[in-house]
């Protein structure tokens, strides 16, 4: 160690020194050598693994930013002027079920008649982010009469569990077939910005904490990595009897997410969850969108 070799520095080296007695000097001679040294061998093996990461990503071959130009501009700022956090992710071109905002049960069953039975009501709420801890969901209505009674047991039900919340009606929306729930959305960080998050979505979220975060803006790539990191993007695959999913589409959705972040800076988060995702080639449903926007929480 005390004699400089030719080839010093062109391998990574990692030094694991156990002991105390009379290990000072080797220490010292590791520290100046800029050496990292572990106290356990099992330690070293993680480092590796981060800094063989690291030359990977580096040596990766350069990737154009996806850039979507079928985005309304117009309509995402309108949107936003409403606190229609859905609104503005139709405006960047992800898909939505059809769906009508009601201030009135006359108003639900109305939209219900248009968009076509079954139904399901949803709270809207700017100060409830859960609305199934407080009755504020109702699903598979099959007729008027269902719609404007759910509608007052949904207000009812707000007013009782969080009687300071602001309540500006329900969501009307077409009940969907089945597929797999998935959660997308970005939350902005002080210090690295828009971090996108995706993982496992609906109940699953917080029971198994299964979320992957990377800084927008991203590739592709980049995002395929994330879905990948994540069981929900292994099942997405297939898994067991579930049938693979369409993953294109959940990293499309990621990336017009990414470049909502970046488009609109003073929004502090937006999340989809779930996003449904329905077979290969079949798409992906924003369900349930919520966000948070200084400028309307004021």
């Amino acid at each position: 160690v005390g004699k400089r070799r030719k080839n010093e520095g062109q391998k990574p080296t990692l030094v694991s020194l156990i002991g105390s007695v009379g290990m000072e000097e080797a220490w010292e001679v590791m520290n100046r050598r800029r050496l990292p040294n572990f106290a356990f061998p099992e330690g070293a093996a993680p480092a590796l693994a981060a800094m063989l990461a690291r030359r990977e990503w580096l040596e990766r071959p350069q990737e154009a930013l996806s850039i979507f130009d079928d985005v309304d501009a117009g309509a995402a700022e309108r949107a936003l002027q409403i606190n229609d956090f859905a609104g503005l992710l139709a405006a960047y071109g992800a898909a939505l079920p059809p769906q009508q905002r009601a201030k009135s049960a006359k108003e639900a069953a109305q939209a219900a008649d248009e968009i076509g039975y079954p139904v399901a009501l949803k709270l809207l709420s700017p100060d409830i982010s859960h609305k199934s801890d407080v009755g504020g969901v109702r699903l598979n209505l099959s007729n008027a009469s269902a719609v404007r009674l759910a509608f007052e047991e949904i207000i009812a039900a707000a007013r009782a569990a969080a009687p300071n919340a602001g309540v500006e009606g329900v969501l009307v929306q077409k009940m969907l077939r089945d597929g797999q729930e998935v959660i997308v959305g970005f939350k902005r960080d002080p210090q690295f910005g828009p971090l996108i998050l995706v993982g496992s979505g609906g109940v699953e979220v917080e029971l198994l904490r299964d979320i992957a975060t990377g800084v927008a803006p991203l590739t592709r790539s980049q995002a395929e990595d994330l879905l990948n990191s994540t069981f929900a993007g292994k099942r997405l695959k297939g898994w067991r009897a579930l049938p693979p999913a369409d993953r294109t589409a959940v990293v499309d959705v990621m990336l017009r997410m990414a470049q909502i972040a970046l488009d609109f800076p003073e929004l502090v988060e937006l999340e989809i969850n779930p996003l449904l995702v329905f077979p290969a080639k079949e798409g992906a449903v924003a369900v349930d969108v919520r966000g948070s926007h200084p400028r309307l929480c004021t």
